[in-house]
Parts: C-alpha cells; structure tokens; sequence
C-alpha cells in the first residue's frame, strides 16, 4: 500500500470517528466480522469488503495466508495506537471537542455474550474495541465491552442516538468506495484483491443489481478550464454560450470516464469468476439552470482559483488533481516541512518585499515537556523585537502583559526560578512595625515613601489603609447588615466595619500631643485653645467612607496646630442613601458622637507621666495636672448626604435648606425667613409618616441625624456653594463682556437666554424624576423593567 493512500486513508477515517464522537461515549468493535450492533463497521454504514479493504489501506491491519483456500486479516495493535495518538486526532485537543478515542481487546465467546448460547472454548476469540463519544449524560459507563451490557446481562446492541447519522455514513462511504476500488486495483496487493473480490461476490450474491451515479461536472475534468470562471459573452439568438458548450463536453467526458471504470471492474470481475451487474447513470443537469456568471472553483467552494491562486493551479493541472481540502492540506504539509527551520517558518512576500514568519505552537501538559520544546517562546519574541534590534523590549513587554494577564502564575514562575518577589505588606504589618521601632506619629509617613521609592508602589498598602486598620492601635470590627436595593427583590448582604470612634479620637489627639512634647513642654501644649472635629463622609469606588478631620489649636503661636485625618467607618454598596446608613454605621456614629458632645476632653499626665486625652473628667484613669479643652463638633458632607443627615433625602432645590422661604422668595436676598428647627423639622416628618408619604413639607420625610449637635453646625457644602458662586460670577462676566465689549445683538442675546432657561427646566425636570424614582411607585416601575410577561 502506497504512502499516499495510507495518509488519506487514516486522515478521512479520523474525520468520521471525529464526526460520530459527537454522540455519547460508546465501545464498539473494531473486528469486521462482528455482528452489526456492537461493530464499528456498521456504525461507519461499511459492507464487509470495503471496510477491510480500508483498514488496510490505512495500515491498520494486514493480510496473509491462513491456509491454501483461506486469506487471515490480522489488526495491527501498534498501528492503531499510533493512529489514534497521532496527528490525526489533534483536532480534539481543543477543549470543546469530546475525548480522544480510547482502544482495549478481550477475549471471548461473542455468542455467549451477545445471544446467551452455551460456552464455547474453541470459540473464544480476541476482540479488538474502540470507544468513541464524549463522556458524561448517556455515555457508557463501562470499562471494556464485556460491562456494556443490557438488562438480560447480553451486549447492549443499541448505540446512542446521533443526529445526521446517515448523513455522516452517507459522506463517508461515498469518499471511501472509489478511493478503495484505486487502492486495491493499483497497489497490486493480490492477496487483498482475492479476499476484496470474494467478499464483494458474496455480498453481491444478496442484491440483484448495483446502480453507480456520476454527477457530471460543471466544468471539464483534467483541463486549466475546469479552474478558471466562465468569461461573459454576449451571445446570438439561437447559438450555445461557452458554459453549455462545457456542459456538453463534460457530460460526453464523464459518460466516457464512467464507462472506463465500469469495463476495469467487470474485467477484474470476470478474472475472479464473479458475475456482477451494473450500470452507469449520468445525471444531467439542465442547460437552463447553468449561470455562465457564476465564479466557482473546481470544488464548488466559490473561490476563483486560477485568478488568485495561479501557482497552485499549475501545480494541480501538472498532478492532474481537483483543488479541494484534502490536495490543499497535502500540499501545504509537504510546503512547510520544506521551508520550516525549528518552530520557525518563514517566507518573502515578493509583493511587499517582506518577511513573513509563523511559529509552532506545540501543546505541552508538563513542565518537562515545556522546557524541552521552549524555543517557539525564544523564536516568536525574536521576531516581534526583530525591527531595529528591539529584542529586549519584545521580552519587557510581553513580561507586562503576563504581569497584568495573570499576576499570581508570574509571581510563582518568578519565586521558582529563585528571583526576588517582594510581597505586599499588610497595614496591620506596617502599623506593628512602626510601633515596634517607636517610630513617631508623622515620620512614619517619610519612612514608606522612600520604601515604596525603593520597593515599588504596590509593596506597601496605601496611607488611609493603614490608618483603618491600624492606627492608634484601635482595632477593626466588621459587621452586616440585610438590604434590597429594590423593593420587592431579595436583601443582599451589605458589609461594613468601622473603629470605637471615642478610643480613635482620643488616642490620635494623645500620639500627636506626644509627638510634640520633646519640643514644646508639657506647660505650652496644656494651653489648647480649641479642638475642632469635623465628621463626614462620601460615596466612592463601590464603598461609603466615613472619618473626621480634626484640628487643635494651641495658645502659643510657637506651637503649631495639629491637623490630621481619622477613617472610621466604611460601608461597601454600591449606592449609598439613608435606608443603608441607617442600618449600619448611623447609630454607631450616633452613639459615640452624643457621648463625645456631652461629656468633657480632658487632657492631663497619667501615672507613668505620660500627656494622655481621655472622654470624661480623667477621674478613673488618674490624670493629674489636667485641662478640659474646649471641643466644637461639626456634620459636613456632599449634598447628598447632607440631604441625608437633615430627613430630607431626595429633596429638590424648591425650599432653602436653612429657612423655610421657597426658592421664588429666597430669590430676593434681602428677605430674611424663619430658621429652620429639629423640633419643625420633626414635626413634618411625623406629618410625612402619618400621610404614607403624600404629604411632604419643605422635603421633610424623616427625623433628622444628630439632633445633639446645633443645627448651624450642620455645615453646607463648602465646595459645592463655592463652585455654585464661581459660576454666577462667570455667568455676569460674560454678560457684561456680550453687552458692553462684543455688542451683540439684541436677539442673540435673548436666543443665548432661552438657551440657559432650557437648561434650568431640564435640571427641574431631572430633578423630579430623580425624585419620583425615589418613591414607592418609581421603585415599582423600576423593578419591573425588562420584566416579561
């Protein structure tokens, strides 16, 4: 057998065992004489000769004499196994694809097995299987045939269902039966055409006549034609066009070539002293359905070959081959074994004067196997850094790219290979080193910004990190609380930790008063003016964040005031608004805050003569040489949550948020309105709840937060009045420099004005849709949105 046909043999069996593996994992068997339900012959839709014959001619297994009358087909172990891990079956290396086919043989009696007949010993016989399929749901869960039985404990004979079987049989068989007849014909195997011929004769002994079908061609065979597309012509009445003129030729070509094989079959026949019947059948197709305009190749595939392919197209008429998938895929086999060099392939486009370069990629499952086959690595970086010797940054930047792909698999290549890998350091790491060390309150800063210099940004965690987890040795508790962010739908989880505030406060105001006594003495740092602290907090980066800016100013001008920042809280949402505060961090802060205004800040010498700040009169920790210092607590946020604080969330700009004028009247600065109280303010939110929401007084809906701290220290936004003031300021610059400096006209400045009240009317509008997707009915439209019924 040739090697040509041992290659095609093998490449188109391995395409119709990928073809049924689509169906669930089955065992068949691989003996051609084993009955149809459990044999891989009847899966593939093969009568006994061809299937044979095809074997083979695949090198799958071998003929030889078993007597003076008898030929022995004897399958070749090593040759299916090289078979089924070869090349062939690569295909099913993507993970999508079922598993490749699994091969075993046993030993046994198959009528026993398969009918319940008495045992045979002289009948036992090795039987050579296969398993084909995917694994999982209806596939077979049997290790070798003998366990792929059915209720009776017999062989199971029914194969699970596959969709477009006999299609698949259909195609198969159909590429096999002329490629089988060449094969045996010409390859000069006597002993295979014996047994081909005997079993044809023996198959041929069941049916009373075989009808061959030949579909002629389109276009002629064997000539540059058949790859060049029709040319348009304009034709007189009456005279044939070029495509029916090769219509004509091809089908008076095919009978002829149809005819040749058929006399070599019944010559070969009549030799072998069998009697077979058969004809030839033409089927024609109709002039009329003939497009002379169409540009197909000569595979049908619709590609015009002989305009872009005009090299392979030589080569095709030379062999005197059709270019289809199979003389394609040759061809290009042998093309690359030529030109390829290692992993690398590479070529001169002579268009574009360029070199092109392909690598092969191999798989590799072990480290061993990667390292051994490494160099498709080395040669593809060289290539991507091969313009102007840019070897170096091909590698940086691919390093960068796995960095940033998969983080974690380049820090445990690096740690194997025994290059440093510094991992990050936890807060709660830096923290206890500073402490540790005595490292002061401030200079800890200094130090881990020449570490991070040195390390890299991202060993070390950031500044307000360290500060929530660790700072002034205040611990961190965590919680959650349950919250539907639509009503109607189900809570989810809502997470949120924060610090004891009145432990936070006091020992951060203790570590900078330590801080500073080296310095300044006891006896100018008791002399504290005024200790300002200034609470708020904001929505960001998926998390709301709470803290407190604290100020204390000192008597003496040669001390300076200590200024610093305390996160206490944060909530992880995706969207903060009062119902979320309310069920985590708004109490807390409630608390700790009511305790930090009524009672006193004391700072005094504790026993070890230590500056020590405290929440009460320091009675209970024995400061001596004390000082109550003066505090003065403030609520400042975005309006949002300064919306929030005052039960006004949601609210529009129609009522001032400190009196109670509307905004037609407030409009007028020189009127003054009544101020606003907590004790009005609690009486329309009483009036809010008692309606069910539909009477709402100046956007009062709820009972205002910290109602221990004056209502004037419950600061407006400074940013967002700032920025509000900036642009007013704007706004009648330009108008004095349109009117006095440019002169416009008068329409295009009446044009420019509707132009602003378009804007504030849309920012009304926006306004009350924010305001009623906010209320009961909004959240009812929203959660049946994109709901189908």
């Amino acid at each position: 057998m040739s090697t040509d046909h041992t290659a095609i043999f093998r490449r188109k069996l391995a395409d119709a065992i990928g073809r049924l593996s689509e169906a669930p994992s089955w065992i068949y068997v691989i003996n051609a004489d084993a009955p149809d339900g459990v044999s891989l012959r009847c899966r593939l839709g093969m009568e006994s000769h061809d299937y044979e014959a095809m074997l083979v001619g695949a090198g799958l297994a071998t003929i030889d004499y078993y007597d003076d009358d008898q030929t022995l087909l004897s399958y070749s172990r090593n040759g299916w196994e090289t078979f089924v891990a070869g090349h062939n079956f690569s295909f099913m290396l993507h993970p999508d694809m079922p598993e490749r086919p699994e091969l075993n043989k046993n030993q046994f009696d198959m009528s026993n097995k398969l009918n319940g007949t008495p045992r045979d010993p002289k009948k036992r016989r090795w039987w050579h299987t296969i398993r084909i399929g995917r694994k999982g749901k209806g596939a077979s869960s049997a290790r070798h045939i003998l366990e792929q039985v059915d209720d009776r404990r017999r062989l199971d004979t029914n194969p699970p269902p596959l969709a477009g079987l006999s299609q698949i049989q259909r195609v198969f068989t159909g590429s096999m039966a002329k490629l089988v007849v060449e094969s045996v014909k010409l390859d000069g195997n006597e002993l295979l055409w014996d047994r081909y011929t005997k079993q044809m004769d023996d198959t041929n002994k069941k049916r009373t006549r075989t009808t061959t079908y030949i579909k002629a061609p389109r276009k002629s065979s064997g000539s540059e034609d058949r790859l060049r597309s029709p040319q348009k012509k304009k034709n007189r009445p009456g005279e044939q066009t070029q495509a029916q003129s090769d219509h004509a030729t091809a089908k008076e070509g095919a009978a002829k070539e149809a005819d040749q094989v058929l006399f070599g079959l019944k010559e070969a026949a009549a030799q072998a002293g069998l009697d077979v019947s058969a004809e030839v059948v033409v089927e024609e197709i109709p002039l009329e359905n003939i497009d002379e305009s169409a540009d197909e190749s000569a595979d049908g595939s619709g590609v015009n070959y002989s305009d872009q392919f005009p090299i392979l197209c030589k080569v095709a008429k030379a062999l005197d081959c059709n270019i289809d998938e199979d003389f394609i895929d040759d061809l290009l086999v042998e093309l690359v074994k030529l030109r390829k060099r290692g992993t690398k392939l590479q070529y001169k486009c002579n268009k574009s004067h360029r070199t092109i370069s392909y690598v092969h990629v191999p798989v590799n499952t072990t480290d061993k196997s990667f390292h051994q086959q490494k160099q498709w690595l080395e040669d593809a970086l060289e290539i991507n850094g091969s313009k102007n010797d840019q070897h170096e940054e091909a590698y940086r930047r691919a390093a960068e790219f796995l960095a940033k792909k998969e983080e974690a698999a380049v820090i445990k290549g690096l740690q194997k290979v025994g290059l440093p890998v510094v991992e990050a350091m936890s807060a709660t790491k830096m923290v206890a080193m500073c402490r540790d060390v005595d490292l002061p309150v401030g200079k800890e800063e200094v130090v881990f910004r020449h570490l991070r210099d040195h390390f890299g940004k991202k060993a070390f965690d950031g500044k307000r990190a360290m500060r929530m987890l660790g700072d002034d040795y205040v611990p961190v508790k965590a919680k959650h609380a349950m919250h539907s962010y639509v009503e109607g739908e189900k809570e989810e989880k809502i997470h949120f930790s924060y610090k004891d505030i009145k432990l936070a406060v006091t020992r951060a105001i203790t570590e900078r008063l330590r801080a500073l006594s080296g310095q300044h003495g006891w006896e100018k740092l008791k002399k504290i003016k005024r200790t300002d602290i200034m609470n708020g907090g904001d929505h960001g980066g998926g998390a709301f964040q709470a803290g407190c800016n604290i100020c204390v100013s000192f008597e003496d001008d040669d001390v300076p005031s200590q200024i610093f920042d305390l996160c206490l809280a944060e909530v992880v949402c995706r969207k903060d608004n009062a119902e979320i505060l309310g069920k985590t961090i708004i109490p807390i802060f409630e608390e700790a805050l009511k305790e930090i205004t009524e009672k006193n800040l004391t700072v005094g010498l504790n026993k070890d003569g230590e500056i020590e700040c405290v929440i009460g009169n320091g009675e209970a920790e024995g400061l001596t040489d004390k000082v109550c210092v003066t505090k003065i607590i403030y609520i400042i946020g975005d309006l949002a949550y300064y919306a929030m604080i005052l039960g006004r969330e949601n609210s529009s700009g129609h009522w001032c948020y400190i009196c109670k004028l509307s905004a037609k009247e407030y409009a007028h600065l020189y009127k003054e309105g009544d101020p606003m109280t907590y004790e009005f303010m609690n009486e329309c939110a009483k009036d809010y709840k008692d309606s069910k929401g539909k009477d709402c007084k100046y956007g009062v809906k709820a009972r205002a937060w910290f109602q221990f701290i004056p209502l004037e220290n419950i600061l407006c936004p400074l940013l967002h009045l700032l920025i509000g003031i900036g642009n007013d300021i704007l706004d009648n610059f330009k108008d004095v420099v349109n009117r006095d400096v440019e002169k416009l006209d008068p329409r295009e400045v009446t044009t420019r004005q509707k132009f602003v009240q378009c804007e504030l009317a849309i920012s009304r509008d926006v306004a009350r849709r924010e305001e009623f997707d906010a209320s009961v009915p909004g959240k009812e439209l929203s959660r049946l949105k994109g709901v189908i019924y």
